[in-house]
């Protein structure tokens, strides 16, 4: 468990700061230029017993590279149903590794973490419906599916994908285990026309980041 921290710690560290593309090998369709980041609202839902601070979260990934100059970002978080939804600044999500990342970062590494979401989903939003998606982990799946560090997404057209989260690797699934968009959403009581219509109260509050 200590290796695969250290292992995602050192992928994270490499892609903080950087704004490299990065060749996708395995599905040229899913690459930066076609899930450009200023297209999208980007949102984390994220919901467990154990999840204790949303904002202690977000510090530890913000304290991830060495320290140097800092940032101060502004996020938002509102309530919905039994999820806690995570507003994402626009300045901060200049690409869609890093988003993915800390989607993947609030499951945490337990038992070492004990600040950790027991569900972890990633919305992107887009003026375009057939490019707004979700992310999500189950366990479960990824066990059955004999993968490792993936997480399971859907776009609201329903085409269907598996991400590797440190290769950001994206692979198409015709997979039957993975939920079409609306019945995803509607299985995890997750209402998005409250989020596109801004039904929900936000507050705001401060992140310092470490920056390269």
């Amino acid at each position: 468990m200590k290796t695969i921290t250290i292992l995602f710690t050192l992928l994270t560290l490499l892609s903080c700061g950087s704004n490299q593309k990065k060749e996708n090998k395995r599905n040229n369709e899913f690459t930066h230029e076609t899930i450009k980041s200023e297209d999208f609202e980007r949102y984390i839902l994220v919901k467990g017993e154990n999840l204790k601070s949303v904002e202690q979260k977000l510090k530890d990934w913000g304290q991830l590279p060495a320290p140097g100059n800092v940032h101060t970002y502004k996020f938002e978080k509102a309530k919905l149903g039994n999820w806690t939804v995570i507003k994402l600044p626009k300045d901060l999500m200049t690409d869609h590794y890093n988003y993915h990342n800390m989607v993947y970062w609030f499951l945490g590494f337990p038992p070492e973490d004990d600040n950790y979401a027991d569900n972890s989903v990633g919305l992107s939003i887009s003026k375009e419906d057939s490019k707004t998606y979700v992310l999500y982990n189950d366990y479960q799946l990824r066990q059955k599916m004999n993968l490792e560090d993936d997480m399971f997404g859907v776009f609201e057209n329903n085409q269907k994908f598996i991400l590797s989260i440190p290769f950001d690797e994206f692979e198409n699934s015709s997979s039957q285990k993975i939920y079409s968009f609306q019945k995803f959403l509607t299985d995890e009581d997750i209402d998005i026309s409250k989020i596109k219509n801004e039904k929900l109260s936000f507050t705001e509050f401060d992140v310092v980041f470490n920056e390269k």
